[in-house]
């Protein structure tokens, strides 16, 4: 019988160790004002002054004290917008204002995870030197030009050029490896066909048509000229018993004619999946779409049916390990802000500046 723990059990282990790292730097820091404490005693970082001059720092949100700073939240804001092929000028002072909450909130879980790496027990979470070349170059892409690049350096502060740069995305990377450290997940052979009991609706395959095709589009031949090709295609194929392909290879304006292709209805435009989906079958067909006009035939057709186990094994794996994460990560998220509770200083007069202006 079986005696590995399940996956809350390892999580709630896992980050037990971690916060007793935490906590030791939290006790030392504001109770027992031990060596890391005399590292920042230097200056009451919670005075009026000390938080004027972070304000006057750009610093948007401290977490423990450590600051992030608005120019790294504009560079985020600017990320998610790429992603979404927009510039930041192109989106509203109130879709800004929301993607710098966004921003701030995904750099405080960065710098809690940062913060707990750093006093990990456990391993050192190295990166290989492959995987930091990969990720840095496809960085870089995101930006048009080396002087763009350069420019995003000057504001970030990251005055030591693009080795600072590499070190600051490894520490991402390094993020992503701790927390598939953290959060690892186990798929057994009995949740997969679990998974797939429960789930059979979602797992069948759609009904297929075997068809062959001659097309004439109406692009490169008049539509009337079209039309009249394809009927007398139409004509040559069921009076005259001529082959099919044959009379598709002989007609200059029709594309290379499709012979014995499968198609599901999704994969196909809407008009042309009416025709294809609803046409008899061994009876050519003539119809016309947006496109131009078609003389098709279905061959053979596979009804809706159950899609086997075995063909949908590793899409069912996909789904678990995909639900499993993201419960895993919304548990590690909930622990980790409690503990970090009233730890965490966000500015909003620097963090949303343009928008109180």
């Amino acid at each position: 019988m079986s005696t590995s723990l399940s996956a809350p059990v390892k999580i709630a282990i896992r980050f037990g160790i971690h916060m007793i790292a935490i906590a030791y730097l939290v006790i030392d820091l504001f109770f027992w004002k031990g060596p890391v404490h005399e590292m920042v005693k230097g200056q009451d970082l919670d005075s009026e002054e000390a938080i004027a001059e972070a304000k006057a720092m750009g610093i948007a949100v401290r977490v423990y004290h450590r600051p992030i700073y608005r120019a790294q939240i504009e560079t985020r804001v600017a990320e998610l917008l790429w992603k979404k092929g927009r510039t930041l000028e192109e989106a509203s002072s109130s879709e800004r204002r929301f993607l710098r909450e966004i921003a701030a909130e995904q750099l405080i879980d960065e710098l809690l995870i940062k913060i707990q790496i750093m006093f990990s027990p456990e391993n050192s979470f190295d990166i290989p030197e492959e995987e930091q070349t990969r990720y840095f170059e496809q960085f870089k892409k995101r930006y048009p030009n080396a002087e763009d690049f350069a420019a995003l350096m000057k504001a970030q502060g990251w005055g030591g050029g693009e080795d600072e740069a590499q070190m600051r995305i490894n520490g991402r990377i390094q993020r992503e490896v701790y927390l598939a450290d953290f959060i690892q997940i186990d798929v057994s052979e009995e949740d997969l066909q679990k998974w797939y009991e429960e789930h059979r609706e979602n797992y069948r395959a759609p009904e297929r048509r075997q068809l062959r095709q001659i097309f004439v589009s109406a692009y490169d031949a008049e539509p009337e000229k079209a039309e009249s090709l394809v009927r007398a295609a139409h004509k040559r194929v069921t009076e005259g018993k001529e082959d099919f392909a044959k009379v598709g290879n002989e007609i200059g304006e029709a594309l290379k004619p499709i012979d014995q292709s499968w198609v599901v209805k999704d994969r196909l435009p809407k008009d042309v999946a009416l025709q294809v989906f609803s046409a008899p079958q061994n009876v050519p067909t003539i119809f016309e779409s947006k496109f131009g006009w078609h003389l098709i035939e279905i061959t053979a057709i596979e009804p809706e049916a159950e899609a086997p186990f075995d063909e949908v094994k590793d899409s069912i794996r996909n789904a678990i390990i995909t639900q499993r994460k993201e419960a895993g990560f919304a548990y590690f998220h909930r622990l980790m802000r409690l503990r970090a509770e009233g730890k965490i200083e966000i500015f909003e007069e620097v963090l949303y500046a343009d928008d109180l202006e």
